[in-house]
């Protein structure tokens, strides 16, 4: 394992255009030209503001999970006060970490190819998949855990594909060092570490029996539990181990419990995350399953299982030597067991598929499979017909009868965020230097998942606008309690630190036990102190089909601020049952302020069903 094999000659000149080594770097460069500057000045999402909120409550005094609920390690946090410190705290310097953080790891994937068998064809076309991918997803899928917990776990697998087996425990604590750090970032790395470790351990000794693979472990351990200490060392210095035993022992089991309750729901939704890049997961599944099977696990190299020689060359062509072969074993232990955690362990997000979206397309690289021009040519295709649906509403009404029998038609007609032509039209202004409303509505104008069904979703500029209301009334963040998901960014613009430790309302929802346990904190900590509170009507309007009238008003205002449509029973319901005094978008946004002056009552999510769905029981009432 010490010399990477040399990648696989480029293919002569060809009439087939996916065969234009050219064509796939002037993709990736026009891609990258267009995608970067919409990328930087797109808005935070809900996940990247709790933790925004979360790391300047640290750099304040506070103490993580006390002030700011968090169900997490807090390596993530931990990385963003440094950013905060050294860059500022503007979303566009996360922004920027994030584009790096991206960007060495496909340059990390583009050597693991590369090594893999991948020829200049493949590389190029592999770096235009990438362009297309990640700066044109939501911002749903920016600066999460799971992409920057894939950048030292990506780090450690090329370290150990280099290694020679003299000085085992110093080279497999270097690699202990980078998993440790994924570990801390996310826990759920744990599995692809142990699987890449159980692969490769007997391959990376020099007689390839297990008992030379000790020091390696050592090694490996020594580094998890250093930094593992460490972390401990924080938590308990800074105050905050207990409130760090409370979350990971009385409200985690809750949320595991839940996670599991949904993995029904992850069969359907998988395949749709990323259309049509996730369409082609099985076939990356069947050539990880081959190159694993095509290196024996012990230390001594063997002619791979003959059985693999009888699969037809257009589906798997094997390796050309073993240290090929290794490195496309050790691909596909990491995508397997990537796969795994965030498929099984994890909630149906989309944010949590990007790594194995990303390394999905070094493993058709290194197999020559032209899946990133097929991959092109769908979304061509799916755009161009979508574009003709929004403009033909003939066609547009034959659509909607589709719907009515499969739901999910929507799904395999995606619209590319490159042919968003009003979006695509504020590129000039990425260049300029904007502050205040007019920052604030750039960056709303580039957001991807801001409309009412999407509720997380943060109109920046109406928060901007709900947080000058405050401080013009000298108010902090601990006169205001910030209800459902997106509000909590109103924290951001004022001083100080909220006495409501939940930012996202929704996470609670999990179970009858951990709702009761926020509505206690609610009811007894944090309304005595606050003044107002905030809604989103968004939330609100989740149940309601966003094609019907009522949906429709909900821009309308009555004397009372509230849209005409809420339902008279709705209104007596917290937080409704509280005067509004301010609105967002000149009284007719989705940000409602209300004043705490009534008995708190009933809250919205006070039902007797209280179902996993997450729903709102409000327009029932």
């Amino acid at each position: 394992m010490t010399t990477p094999p040399s990648s696989t000659p480029t293919p002569p000149g060809s009439y087939l255009p996916w065969r234009w080594e050219w064509l796939g770097w002037a993709l990736a460069a026009v891609l990258l030209v267009i995608g970067v500057p919409l990328f930087l000045r797109m808005p935070p999402w809900c996940d990247l503001t709790l933790y925004e909120m979360a790391a300047r409550t640290m750099m304040t005094g506070g103490v993580h999970y006390r002030d700011v609920f968090d169900t997490n390690l807090p390596g993530f946090v931990w990385l963003l006060v440094a950013i905060r410190r050294t860059l500022g705290p503007s979303t566009e310097a996360v922004r920027v970490v994030d584009l790096a953080i991206v960007t060495t790891t496909v340059v990390l994937l583009l050597r693991l190819a590369r090594w893999a068998g991948a020829n200049r064809v493949g590389l190029a076309w592999m770096t235009a998949g990438a362009a297309a991918l990640y700066p044109f997803t939501t911002e749903f899928c920016h600066a999460q855990r799971d992409v920057w917990m894939f950048l030292p776990a990506l780090a450690a697998v090329v370290i150990r594909l280099r290694r020679t087996p003299e000085h085992a425990f110093a080279k497999g604590f270097l690699e202990g060092l980078l998993w440790a750090s994924a570990v801390w970032i996310k826990p759920h790395v744990v599995f692809p570490a142990a699987a890449v470790w159980l692969f490769s351990a007997r391959r990376v000794t020099a007689d390839g029996r297990w008992k030379s693979t000790v020091p390696d472990f050592l090694g490996n351990l020594s580094a998890g539990v250093l930094l593992g200490a460490a972390g401990i060392a924080w938590l308990v210095g800074t105050g905050t181990w207990p409130y760090f035993v409370e979350v990971f022992t009385a409200w985690n089991p809750h949320y595991t419990v839940y996670i599991f309750s949904e993995i029904g729901w992850r069969f359907l939704s998988h395949p749709f995350h990323f259309v049509p890049w996730m369409f082609f997961q099985p076939l990356a599944i069947v050539l990880s399953l081959c190159d694993l099977a095509a290196v024996h696990w012990g230390g001594q190299d063997r002619p791979p299982p003959r059985w693999l020689s009888w699969l037809p060359r257009w589906l798997y062509t094997p390796a050309s030597d073993a240290q090929q072969r290794m490195t496309r074993a050790m691909m596909g232990a990491l995508f397997l067991s990537w796969l795994f955690q965030s498929f099984v362990l994890q909630r149906q997000f989309p944010y949590a598929h990007v790594a194995e979206t990303l390394l999905t397309l070094a493993i058709f690289a290194a197999h020559r499979w032209a899946v990133v021009p097929l991959c092109f040519a769908y979304l061509i295709l799916s755009s161009m017909f979508y574009q003709a649906v929004m403009y033909s509403p003939r066609l547009y009404e034959r659509m909607k009868r589709v719907e009515d029998s499969f739901s999910q038609v929507w799904d395999f007609i995606p619209c590319h965020a490159l042919v968003d032509g009003p979006r695509l039209a504020r590129w000039p202004d990425c260049w300029k230097h904007l502050e205040g409303a007019e920052y604030a509505r750039r960056q709303d104008q580039l957001a991807l998942l801001n409309y009412p069904g999407s509720f997380p979703s943060i109109s920046v500029e109406e928060a901007e606008e709900v947080a000058a209301w405050f401080r013009a009334r000298g108010a902090t963040a601990e006169d205001v309690v910030c209800w459902h998901s997106s509000p909590h960014a109103i924290y951001l613009g004022l001083t100080g630190r909220p006495a409501f430790r939940f930012m996202h309302v929704d996470t609670p929802l999990i179970s009858r036990e951990t709702y009761a346990w926020m509505r206690k904190e609610l009811v007894e900590n944090a309304l005595p102190k606050a003044k107002y509170v905030v809604s989103d009507l968004y939330r609100f309007y989740v149940p309601v089909p966003s094609d019907s009238p009522t949906f429709a008003e909900m821009k309308t205002a009555g004397d009372d601020l509230l849209p005409v449509s809420i339902p008279v029973g709705a209104k007596k319901l917290f937080p409704c049952n509280q005067p509004a005094v301010f609105r967002s978008g000149g009284g007719h946004g989705r940000y409602i302020v209300h004043e705490l002056k009534n008995p708190i009552g009933t809250i919205e999510y006070d039902t007797d069903v209280f179902d996993a769905s997450q729903n709102i029981n409000f327009w029932t009432r």
